[in-house]
């Protein structure tokens, strides 16, 4: 088959392979575990290092009487500081503020924005599941400046019409995981399956480190998970 890339690709993989290495036959128990090894497996390869592709730069555009923007569906926490630029020239790096700091003094003027806060959403929208804005002040007062950030992304459970962060580069990697993690949850830990996954784990990690030149990791804190990883998806398995 292709290089699987979402989650249907993936669950189509395992199921496949599964039947190989059980008594093939399909059960409750099988499904769920393909579930949680997909899951887990994802997770722990997310978690296991500062991958460049989870820490994306976002350049924005403001207009005049800004004084908010949502974050990304995915943002998780801020990497490094956050400027704005004027007609691509100045360059202004910006405070950060608590929220209670600046809501008093919020209306107050309007000018290039100076100082923001992080604040979490009383409402998200159940499209884009935004859940945080960001805050500044002065309101902008004009529409020739852009504000740049790099974020890192939470980590959220996978769903069925999901695409795996780490794409097609990394896609042998992220099968190898959840095969070692179904290893140890099916009950015949014979390490195989995780010692495949160790070692392309360190190709993966050389390649990410080949396409990040310049950039310090120590620096980047772990990314934060959205929601517990043991949760198990709705999806409905096939067997083929």
């Amino acid at each position: 088959m292709a290089t699987p890339t979402s989650y249907l690709d993936y669950d189509a993989v395992y199921a496949t392979i599964v039947l190989t290495e059980t008594d093939g036959t399909p059960s409750t128990r099988l499904a769920s575990l393909i579930k949680q090894s997909i899951q887990d497996g994802y997770a722990d390869f997310l978690n296991s290092y500062e991958w460049s592709f989870m820490r994306p730069v976002v350049s924005t555009a403001l207009s005049a009487g800004d004084e908010s923007l949502d974050m990304p569906d995915d943002y998780g926490t801020l990497i490094g500081g956050v400027t704005i630029s004027h007609n691509e020239q100045e360059k202004y790096e910006l405070t950060q503020v608590p929220p209670e700091d600046l809501v008093e003094y919020q209306k107050q003027a309007q000018s290039i924005p100076r100082y923001f806060s992080m604040e979490p959403k009383s409402t998200s929208s159940p499209t884009l599941g935004q859940l945080w804005t960001m805050r500044l002040w002065p309101l902008v007062n004009q529409n020739d400046l852009t504000i740049v950030y790099r974020y890192r992304r939470a980590i959220d459970i996978i769903d069925t019409g999901d695409t795996f962060l780490g794409g097609p580069v990394h896609s042998q990697t992220l099968l190898s995981a959840g095969y070692a993690k179904f290893e140890q949850y099916y009950g015949r830990v014979s390490g195989t399956r995780t010692k495949d996954y160790e070692d392309k784990l360190l190709l993966s990690q050389k390649l990410d480190d080949e396409s990040s030149v310049g950039w310090t990791r120590s620096t980047i804190p772990y990314a934060p998970t959205r929601h517990l990883p043991h949760v198990h998806s709705a999806v409905t398995v096939t067997f083929s």
